[in-house]
């Protein structure tokens, strides 16, 4: 899977279509920005919630399992390399679908104990937010 979204990623950093929109207004609001708030963009594909979130002030780290996404850091979204409380907010946007174990990626993000959580899919449905 990693292979084909690596070629696949210039599309999606020169997509107009994902570069703006409503969709990504709301993720921006959701994440409720503020001073020195940091925050985990899983699967972050073309990086473009990661470029809005940091144009609202919020300090961003992506993480992508293809190399060609040019995420800051390379891994899997079922595996994250972070420590428990890393982050004030954990955003995955448009994920859930492109994983193949839905329940491990569930597992590494969804503790509200840790972070706030932003899940979105299925055409800018939250699908969960703490």
């Amino acid at each position: 899977m990693t292979d084909i979204w690596s070629e696949r990623a210039e599309a999606y950093r020169t997509s107009a279509i994902h570069a703006s929109g409503e969709d990504l207004d709301l993720v921006v609001e959701w994440c409720a920005p503020g001073r020195g708030v940091t925050v985990l963009d899983v699967a972050t594909g073309g990086g473009h919630v990661a470029r809005r979130l940091r144009e609202a002030g919020l300090q961003v780290v992506t993480l992508d399992p293809s190399p060609g996404m040019r995420a800051d850091v390379l891994s899997a979204a079922e595996e994250l390399p972070f420590a428990d409380a890393s982050f004030d907010v954990v955003v995955s946007f448009e994920t859930l679908e492109h994983t193949g174990e839905h329940e491990a990626f569930l597992g590494e993000i969804l503790d509200p104990r840790d972070h706030r959580v932003q899940l979105n899919s299925d055409h800018n449905k939250l699908l969960y937010s703490t």
